[in-house]
């Protein structure tokens, strides 16, 4: 194999595969081989009789034509009737007839054209001679060695006819060496046919390989993925469990909840916390940065605290301050944002804690909309993480909004976020509908609102409403 060669193989991963690459390249070679010894016997068998004929009968040319045009003949009738038995797969066997049936066009035409120097034969044989040579290396399949070895019948049989005799014209002599200048141009054009053809076999073998290659290298990402959304799906299906299935029944409040993921899993969460024995409702919501598999782990964790946490969940920043130390070895280079109020709807009194978290909406049975503040850095990044405790006292017919920030982040196809419209306008209009009305209707406006633009966070929405 040459370097050009070598270079179009390269992307075959190892020997075995080069191995089998030259037995391909054999059988391929040997097809042809087979193919052009049918081509050729069957043009030989049809035309040399003809010749024959026209020699002997139309041209009356000299007796040494027939004889020359037999060997060919008999090759190619051997070749016919060796073709449909067992002897073509006998490759040494076939690749001799092959040869020797090539040899003996080549043999023949130089034989007419020496014995046609100086008659009125020689300019047609020369052309036959002519056409006979590019058609046997038109066809020729095989090794430069018996390439060698056809080459040397038409310069060695006018070599041999001019040394016997003796008294041969100049004229003649030009015209008998008329072979050699053919001869060797076509041998330059089967040299480079060869390797032409070796070449274009390895480029498409190459490709046919690396096809095959990308064929299953794309099954068995198809089967990654398809394992992967499986794997998703359990996991959103389990990660919907820890979302509340059911709300909690608390007199004189009314609770409603929205979770809306923007992927498989989602990084927002909410909770109830009940308090045994008392009336009080806990609710808890989180946003960890970022989406995915790894929020979702970080919310599983933020989940496993929250239920596991003890007495600190009687004090809204204090909660907060232990989820903060829990977080800090746990979400890497995630953070969380929280929200923990406490409700008391024997006082009808609101006390929060929010750690970067949006702030949540009041809208008041009278009318208005405003915030609730308080501050508070995120969970999970330092130590010592203090959050403020606020509180508020609410009137029958108030409702909270409390959300997530995919919510207003949320963009329209003019790049405006959806935060204007629902503090603006939306929530203004939510003073007189209940609590599942402000849900779906918020979330009416923000398809619409977002109807050619996108979700770019996950959203989750908790309303409370003071029962009137």
């Amino acid at each position: 194999m040459n370097q050009t060669d070598t270079a179009h193989t390269e992307t075959i991963p190892d020997d075995r595969d080069r191995d089998e690459l030259g037995l391909k390249y054999r059988d391929h070679e040997y097809g042809r081989i087979l193919y052009f010894s049918r081509l050729g016997s069957v043009l030989a068998f049809i035309l040399i009789p003809i010749f024959i004929f026209l020699d002997l009968i139309v041209f009356k040319a000299p007796i040494q034509y027939t004889y020359f045009r037999m060997c060919p003949l008999v090759l190619a009738l051997a070749i016919l009737m060796c073709l449909p038995t067992p002897l073509s797969h006998v490759r040494v066997f076939m690749k001799f007839l092959y040869l020797a049936f090539l040899f003996s066009l080549m043999l023949m035409m130089s034989g007419i054209v020496a014995v046609s120097a100086g008659s009125s034969y020689y300019e047609g044989t020369m052309l036959g001679l002519l056409i006979v040579i590019f058609a046997v290396f038109l066809g020729y399949r095989g090794s430069m060695a018996a390439l060698l070895v056809i080459i040397l019948v038409p310069i060695t049989v006018p070599t041999i006819y001019m040394a016997l005799d003796p008294g041969i014209t100049p004229v003649h002599v030009v015209f008998m060496v008329m072979p050699f200048a053919e001869t060797f141009i076509v041998v330059i054009i089967a040299i480079n046919q060869q390797k032409m053809r070796r070449k274009q076999f390895l480029q498409r073998e190459v490709i046919e390989y690396q096809n095959r290659e990308l064929q299953k290298n794309n099954r068995l990402i198809e089967e990654k993925n398809a394992q992967m959304s499986s794997d998703l799906r359990l996991a959103r299906t389990i990660q919907n469990n820890l979302i509340p299935l059911d709300l909690p029944c608390i007199k004189g409040v009314e609770l409603q909840s929205a979770y809306l993921p923007v992927e498989e899993l989602g990084g927002d969460m909410y909770d109830f916390i009940q308090f045994n024995g008392q009336s009080r409702v806990g609710i808890f919501i989180s946003d960890v940065s970022g989406h995915g598999v790894p929020a979702a782990l970080i919310s599983a964790m933020v989940k496993t605290l929250v239920l596991n946490a003890g007495n600190e969940k009687n004090e809204c920043g204090g909660f907060l301050a232990y989820l903060n130390n829990r977080l800090i070895d746990l979400a890497y280079n995630n953070f969380v944002t929280a929200l923990y109020g406490i409700y008391d709807p024997a006082t009808r009194v609101l006390r929060f804690a929010r750690a970067g978290h949006p702030y949540p909406c009041l809208i008041e049975a009278a009318g208005g909309v405003r915030e609730l503040r308080s501050n508070g850095r995120f969970l999970g990044v330092m130590p010592e993480n203090q959050c403020e405790e606020s509180s508020i006292t609410l009137h029958p017919g108030d409702k909270i909004l409390f959300f997530t920030d995919g919510l207003v982040d949320a963009e329209n196809a003019r790049g405006e976020i959806f935060e204007t419209t629902l503090l603006g306008d939306i929530l203004s209009r939510m003073k007189d509908v209940t609590a599942e009305t402000m849900i779906s209707t918020i979330i009416e406006n923000l398809f619409q609102f977002c109807e050619g633009g996108r979700i770019n966070d996950d959203i989750c929405m908790v309303v409370m409403e003071v029962s009137r």
